[in-house]
């Protein structure tokens, strides 16, 4: 295995699974399940594309992402099963229970890739437990993993640290912009991740903003960002970060890990009823005791594009798991700023910055150790350890499979089996689903009339925002009418006139009933909401909307997360009235809001 590969914790591949001798010359079939949906990050698609790509096995892939089952597919045609960090195995949307028994019973070796280690820790580990997994591909340093992965958690596992991400190849020897002609001197691309992650999690706003404060003190030509409407994906991100001078960067993952939820459960509680609420209010009443104690942190694989690109790094100091040193690789920006002129200076010395961006491409993309094809390679090191022959070789069912799953988004509830000639591609289904809504209304065409002619009504109002927050409030409606009855629950409403928060909360129910207490209509009309969300953690990340008796169509919550109706609030600050009379069409309950003291 490459050099940056830990020493594994334990040398057992599982209680029940005997490791074979297995020749480096004989290919196995080795099915990878996996969300390769073309929206994701190119880091993710990259990922997948390393090991179908690069593996001397056969590696097919699956997504299994929606589906209830598949008629089709049969493990046995595999040697191999690998479950791809881009699913969430405790999720219903992710992985079906049918497809968890099918894995559950498969007699092969059993891969797991992780990341996001700081998140779901018991319920993920148990999940690992019960599916029979043999071998671990972690984040984490081999220093921590007995901190997460004990034996108690994952008894006779193997567990092996790799990357996020890797080299992609298509950046390897591509042709770029001298950094004196590159027209934007830092740029960068952030995200806002949840307080309960800690303060490292912060980091990536905090340098983002604490930059662009200074940036006019030293007039750097500057592109930051950090809201998720200013996110850049495919082409355009490598564009973009091959026209900038430097970009800025921090450790990615957590400075806590929330092994049951709890954490999570509280911060979100805690911001449903104070929505606008700071991470330090967050960190003094609710995680500041946890923050630093079992962190999870790893190097970002945008710092391997930035390298290919040869684009300089502007970062926080680090770890980044070993693979770049500071001064060498990047520069390194104190975290209250104390020494942006030093950062500023070296950014302007064009020949420091040269021998430092050649310096770190030779090191992490030139070298090969950090290459797509190093991460096959790790793989297939595990395959010929662990694996051995078990499949019928044939792939009939896998082919069947794999056309049965693009569309299998619409399931008959009656036997819960996959109707290929109702099968609609789900992005498509659910955009005509609520454009379906809005048109049987007459405020709903009211909506749609403004936005194809009114320029300022399309300005403050996020139609894809708009459609997202339609579905869930289409969902509750049918929750308050009684309809859906798997894991049933009912939404209660909160709103807090003091702050303008307008908070629905699920809970769960033994049996199903019509709830009759969510009622949004009646709020709206003569209070002024600033914030919506819909907590929905207590009973899980997804919900079934009812098309017809016999078709239901999954809705993804934010899989044990809040829903922030962001659309909807745009349209109350532009147009209450037909905010609230598409609210009222779409939930139609009958009684009053509960008020919170």
């Amino acid at each position: 295995m490459r050099s940056f590969m830990s020493t594994p914790v334990s040398i057992s591949a599982g209680p029940e699974y005997r490791a074979p001798s297995l020749s480096s010359s004989e290919k196995l079939s080795v099915l990878l399940s996996c969300d390769d949906h073309r929206g994701h990050a190119n880091t993710v698609l990259d990922h997948i594309a390393a090991l179908t790509a690069h593996s001397a096995h056969d590696v097919r892939v699956f997504n299994p992402c929606g589906m209830k089952g598949s008629r089709y597919l049969d493990l046995s045609e595999f040697d191999v099963i690998v479950l791809h960090y881009s699913l969430v195995i405790i999720s219903d949307h992710y992985l079906s229970p049918a497809f968890r028994e099918q894995i559950r019973q498969f007699h092969g070796l059993k891969i797991q890739f992780l990341q996001d280690e700081y998140r779901w820790v018991d319920a993920i580990t148990a999940m690992m437990r019960h599916l029979g997994i043999h071998v671990l591909f972690t984040l984490l340093r081999s220093g921590s993993i007995p901190l997460i992965y004990d034996d108690a958690r994952l008894p006779g596992v193997h567990i092996i640290t790799t990357l996020a991400g890797y080299v992609p190849n298509n950046l390897i020897d591509r042709d770029v912009l001298p950094l004196e002609h590159r027209p934007i001197e830092i740029g960068y691309r952030g995200r806002m991740l949840s307080f309960w992650l800690g303060r490292l999690a912060q980091e990536k706003v905090w340098i983002a903003q604490g930059v662009l404060a200074r940036a006019s003190q030293y007039n750097l030509r500057c592109d930051i960002a950090w809201k998720e409407e200013d996110r850049i994906y495919g082409q355009p991100w490598i564009d973009f970060i091959s026209s900038c001078r430097a970009t800025l960067g921090t450790e990615s993952g957590a400075s806590i890990t929330d092994f049951d939820g709890t954490l999570e459960k509280r911060t979100k509680a805690y911001l449903a009823e104070f929505p606008s609420a700071s991470f330090e209010e967050v960190t003094r009443d609710v995680v500041g005791s946890y923050d630093g104690k079992v962190p999870v942190t790893a190097i970002s694989p945008r710092v391997f594009e930035a390298a290919a690109l040869r684009t300089a790094l502007i970062l926080f100091p680090g770890e980044y798991s070993g693979v770049i040193k500071p001064w060498e690789h990047y520069i390194p920006l104190r975290k209250d700023f104390g020494n942006m002129h030093h950062v500023v200076a070296k950014l302007r010395d064009l020949p420091f910055l040269r021998a430092m961006t050649e310096r770190t491409y030779r090191d992490l993309v030139i070298s090969g150790r950090y290459s797509q094809q190093a991460l096959a390679d790790a793989f297939d090191q595990v395959l010929i350890t662990y694996g051995k022959r078990i499949s019928q070789r044939r792939k009939m069912c896998y082919y069947l499979a794999s056309l049965e799953r693009p569309c299998a988004m619409v399931v008959s509830t009656a036997k819960e089996t996959v109707r290929p000639w109702l099968l609609v591609p789900q992005n498509i289904l659910k955009g005509l689903l609520a454009v379906g809504l809005l048109m049987r209304s007459t405020t709903g065409r009211q909506v749609l009339k403004a936005f194809i002619k009114d320029a300022s009504f399309r300005q403050a109002v996020s139609f894809g925002d708009l459609v997202r927050d339609i579905l869930k409030l289409a969902v509750v409606g049918q929750v308050v009418a009684g309809k859906v009855s798997e894991r049933p629950f009912e939404v209660h409403v909160d709103f807090h006139p003091e702050r303008g928060a307008l908070v629905l909360e699920s809970q769960r129910l033994l049996t199903c009933k019509v709830s009759g207490t969510c009622s949004l209509s009646v709020v709206g009309r003569e209070q002024h909401v600033k914030s919506m969300v819909w907590n929905h953690s207590a009973v899980g990340g997804t919900v079934s909307y009812v098309v017809a008796p016999f078709l239901h169509i999954t809705v993804c919550v934010g899989d044990y997360d809040l829903h922030s109706f962001d659309g909807f609030v745009q349209l109350m600050r532009h147009a209450p009235e037909l905010a609230w009379d598409l609210c009222g069409y779409l939930v139609n309950a009958p009684s009053g809001v509960r008020r919170a003291a």
